[in-house]
């Protein structure tokens, strides 16, 4: 029973739900995006983009009103 239980052991931490193995994978893929993001700003940076609000684009429209209704064909309307 001694190798079944290390047997066991070591299935468990070589798991998907090994809680170690996966906070190092997390922490690999947060690097990964620290990493792209430093890249972005400097990018930013070569192309002096600046900040600055734009403000919202309010479209106008006009609707007209339609009906439509073929006459005699509406039941239950006076």
């Amino acid at each position: 029973m001694e190798g079944n239980s290390i047997t066991n052991e070591a299935r468990l931490f070589l798991s998907s739900s090994n809680q170690v193995a996966y906070g190092l994978k997390l922490a690999h893929q947060i690097e990964a995006i620290r990493s792209k993001l430093v890249d972005i700003a400097k990018q930013r940076e070569q192309f002096e983009f600046e900040d600055r609000a734009l403000e919202p684009v309010v479209a106008i429209r006009n609707w007209r009103q339609t009906d439509y209704s073929v006459p005699g064909a509406v039941v239950g309307r006076e």
